[in-house]
């Protein structure tokens, strides 16, 4: 478990308090070969193996919600970087004020 305090405002009263986030414990299997190598990259690093395989896991599901946003549908993805340049706002407002505006 890992606890940290710091300042709360309650109802406009600044009190300190503690939130402790709850780590639960995971068993891996792997060769053994391995398993020293992650402790010696983890000593390297300055860090641990179950802090490796944390970020590691955030990193896997980072992906993986860049992945769903990139799954595009056939016809927007094919016009996916068709423009050179960023258009300009101004350009934008002008274009509409022409089509709207007598």
């Amino acid at each position: 478990m890992i606890c940290a305090k710091f300042p709360v405002d309650v109802y406009y009263k600044r009190i300190n308090t503690s939130v402790c986030l709850m780590k639960d414990k995971l068993t891996l299997r792997v060769e053994r070969s391995l398993i020293q190598e992650a402790k010696k990259q983890a000593r390297n690093k300055g860090t641990s193996v179950s802090r490796m395989v944390s970020d590691y896991f955030k990193a896997l599901q980072s992906k993986e919600g860049e992945r769903k946003s990139e799954e595009l549908p056939p016809k927007t993805a094919s016009l996916s970087g068709i423009l050179k340049s960023k258009p300009d706002e101004r350009d934008y407002k002008k274009y509409l004020e022409e089509k709207h505006l007598p």
